[in-house]
């Protein structure tokens, strides 16, 4: 299976539980004060973290699979972007700019 298909299963995965779609541009996921990146690789958590950085939502979060938490974590030390697992469930809380 393709590297970014198995990405949009789980950013599609993902927005289904949010109750909104998957974008193929931009943000995977964006809800009315909330930007949702999903994160499949060590390098997915840079480009991740970096595309979440641009955004102007007030609430950002990174979900990630349980192997790349502790990465997740460290890289979003002191950012205000929060993590979490693929199945919503928050690991570090995001500072919301409202």
């Amino acid at each position: 299976m393709h590297m970014g298909r198995i990405h949009d299963i789980w950013a599609g995965h993902l927005a289904k539980m949010y109750r909104t779609k998957h974008r193929r541009r931009g943000v995977d996921i964006i809800k009315k004060h909330y930007a949702i990146e999903a994160a499949r690789t060590k390098y997915d958590v840079y480009t991740s973290i970096d595309q979440l950085k641009r955004s102007r939502k007030p609430t950002k979060y990174l979900a990630v699979p349980w192997y790349l938490k502790s990465l997740a974590l460290r890289l979003t030390k002191g950012t205000g972007i929060g993590v979490m697992s693929l199945n919503k469930h928050i690991i570090k809380k995001a500072r919301s700019k409202r």
